[in-house]
């Protein structure tokens, strides 16, 4: 049973399994501080886990290199509740994920919408790493054959900064990104690998490695 008809929970749906809950609805936002957004989530993982028969429940977290701490401390939140519903989990901690649509405050449709519209951006002077939703489903599909139980920390796929990212969709779109100003990071960027499972995982799957975000920037906004 998918939850969600978001970019994950859309995606999702093409590996729905009926013993499985995939809960994929809730704040996609990750700039949003409203506790009212944070409880209507929980209401609604509550609601769901009382109300339907499943053997085990898959959860996307966030990765902790996030400025908002509000935020992070709510997905925390979450993760917690999931852990004491004594089911087997898998709760997925992965980098921004990307498909062909998503929350226009999030960074890749904040940056694009940018270009369309030559808006000046304001751009932090750090890395990111980015996900295609259609690789997300096949790491679930990796994990469901492989029988996993527990937390994974997918840390990175390819590091890059934050600019040339913009600097890549400028390219593909065939428009000018324009930024405005650089910000400094209050917190410094730590770089956490990835366990040795995932990255056999990753290369077992080929996902990742030089040009892997070109390429999936090109695949979703390329002309």
């Amino acid at each position: 049973m998918v939850v969600g008809n978001g970019l994950i929970g859309t995606e999702m749906k093409k590996i729905d399994i009926d013993n499985i809950l995939f809960f994929c609805s809730g704040v996609s936002d990750s700039t949003v501080t409203s506790q009212k957004l944070f409880q209507r989530e929980i209401d609604l993982l509550n609601s769901i886990t009382k109300n339907f028969e499943y053997d085990k429940i898959i959860y996307f977290g966030s990765l902790p290199n996030l400025s908002n701490k509000i935020f992070l401390n709510h997905k925390k939140n979450v993760e917690n509740k999931i852990k004491t519903l004594n089911k087997k989990y898998i709760i997925a901690r992965v980098p921004t994920v990307v498909g062909k649509t998503g929350n226009s405050n999030n960074l890749i449709p904040f940056f694009v919408n940018s270009i369309k519209n030559s808006l000046s951006v304001d751009v932090y002077e750090t890395f990111r790493s980015i996900l295609d939703v259609s690789d997300l489903r096949r790491i679930v599909e990796y994990l469901f054959l492989d029988n996993f139980n527990g937390e994974i920390d997918i840390n990175y796929i390819e590091l890059i900064r934050s600019e040339n990212i913009l600097n890549i969709l400028s390219k593909t779109m065939k428009k000018k990104g324009n930024i405005n100003k650089y910000i400094t990071q209050t917190d410094s960027f730590v770089v956490n690998h990835n366990s040795v499972y995932v990255y056999q995982m990753l290369r077992e799957l080929s996902i990742g490695g030089l040009g892997y975000t070109k390429k999936v920037l090109e695949r979703y906004y390329g002309s």
